[in-house]
């Protein structure tokens, strides 16, 4: 598609092939991506005040084994000049069985329900009024950055890879079932590690980067931290199952509230209580 196409709020549209939009996408019904399609956003241009490539106001569908992929233009020299914009609107909703791969950028001011099969990789900017419920995998890879704003639940993984970068921003709610940081992870909003039924489910984090927390974090019951790389911590820190860290810094105005167990190096016992400083 080179130039523009609207789908209306009864119209529907099945791809079960390869497909790339270089115009614009304005989706009112329902767009389907099938198990054997592919559906490429490439723009070979953009502008200040361009319309987003897509924009989508009703429901984009990509089945297990379909691929949503939002491209980047490429300047001359072949470095990115500018990114594809992507936009799930208010009342918009993506239904995502496959890959949503984000090269460009996504922005989600709707819902996204990624099931159990379903990826969400890439550059994604979540607003105040977004939903995104995940019982697949996120990732952010390597120069890659997530914002994530409005309410994220995340029952299935959260991966933050070397030099990629995920930031809860100010009002936005995380919880996460399995947060794995490899990159770097800030929090300006509430982030809850979430745990399992019962001690004999209890769920693994791991932060082998840098964590920073600048307002609520909270460790639930059975679940269980595991710090290997840096910790910072600049507002409320709630351990109420168990962390491992030999590392955590506090900042003028960080309390580390601790009501599970907290270990501070390899065979030390647990420290309990109400905790101002700690580590560094």
């Amino acid at each position: 598609v080179l130039g523009s196409m609207e789908t209306l709020a009864s119209g529907v549209v099945d791809l079960d092939g390869q497909g790339t939009i270089k115009g614009t996408l304005l989706n009112r019904g329902t767009f389907r991506v099938g198990a054997t399609g592919h559906l490429l956003f490439d723009s070979p241009f953009t502008f200040v005040g361009a319309p987003p490539l897509l924009d989508n106001r009703g429901v984009i569908e990509v089945d297990e084994g379909g691929i949503l992929q939002i491209a980047t233009t490429a300047d001359e020299s072949g470095g990115v000049s500018f990114a594809t914009d992507v936009r799930n609107k208010a009342g918009g909703t993506f239904l995502i069985h496959g890959l949503l791969q984000s090269d460009g950028h996504l922005y989600n001011a709707g819902t996204i329900n990624l099931s159990a099969t379903g990826e969400l990789v890439g550059r994604f900017t979540q607003e105040a009024s977004g939903l995104l419920n995940a019982a697949g995998q996120v990732r952010a890879e390597a120069h890659d950055r997530m914002d994530l704003g409005g309410v994220s639940h995340i029952t299935g993984s959260l991966s933050v890879e070397a030099d990629g970068a995920v930031a809860v921003t100010a009002g936005g709610k995380l919880d996460v079932n399995d947060l794995d940081n490899a990159g770097e992870f800030t929090n300006a909003g509430s982030v809850v590690l979430n745990g399992g039924a019962d001690a004999d489910s209890e769920l693994t984090h791991s932060n082998s980067g840098k964590l920073v927390n600048d307002k609520l974090f909270r460790i639930a019951h059975h679940a269980f931290l595991h710090n290997g790389g840096e910790i910072t911590n600049n507002d409320r820190f709630i351990v109420d199952g168990s962390l491992f860290s030999d590392s955590l810094m506090q900042g003028p105005g960080g309390e580390l509230v601790n009501n599970g167990t907290i270990y501070s190096s390899p065979g030390s016992g647990p420290v309990g209580g109400l905790i101002f400083i700690f580590g560094g």
